[in-house]
């Protein structure tokens, strides 16, 4: 399992929302750019959730 399927499942089971931003976001809407790194936005008022 990849970091993408990691991140979508555990937000979905711990109901925390999470946006996936940059080049990733891009390459699901079919425009090809190469990046390493991963993106998440989270909500500020998620961000405790999120930590623990």
């Amino acid at each position: 399992m990849d970091v993408l399927e990691s991140v979508g499942k555990l937000s979905g089971q711990l109901g925390l929302p999470v946006l996936l931003i940059g080049g990733h976001a891009v390459n699901f809407y079919g425009y090809n750019r190469t990046t390493l790194e991963v993106d998440f936005l989270i909500a500020g008022d998620a961000l405790p959730a999120w930590r623990s």
